[in-house]
């Protein structure tokens, strides 16, 4: 009675202990398959980014610099307009007082 219960407790468990073994063995050649997939693209993305950090990075730096230029720039004409709109898109007269 005893052993009948082991037998087919041990049974059960050898059947679950092959159905993941045979899982495992799925998911070891899909980890293989993505791994080799994984490899494939890092290496197809490799020169890109060698160029992206000898050459793109400086270029991204000098445009974000020139960037932050412009804006200053495009800031003060912003402030000159506020302040006299007139004179920003006629020019200052010649003879012409200016108030205060």
């Amino acid at each position: 009675m005893i052993t009948d219960e082991i037998s087919v407790t041990l049974g059960a468990a050898r059947g679950t202990i092959i159905g993941v073994d045979a899982e495992v063995g799925v998911l070891t050649q899909r980890l293989a398959g993505t791994s080799a997939q994984l490899e494939a693209l890092v290496a197809e993305a490799r020169p890109g980014m060698r160029d992206f950090s000898n050459s793109g990075l400086y270029e991204l730096t000098q445009f974000l610099m020139e960037a932050r230029e412009l804006v200053g720039n495009l800031d003060r004409v912003v402030r000159q307009i506020d302040r006299d709109p007139r004179q920003f898109l006629f020019g200052r007269r010649e003879g012409q007082v200016e108030a205060q």
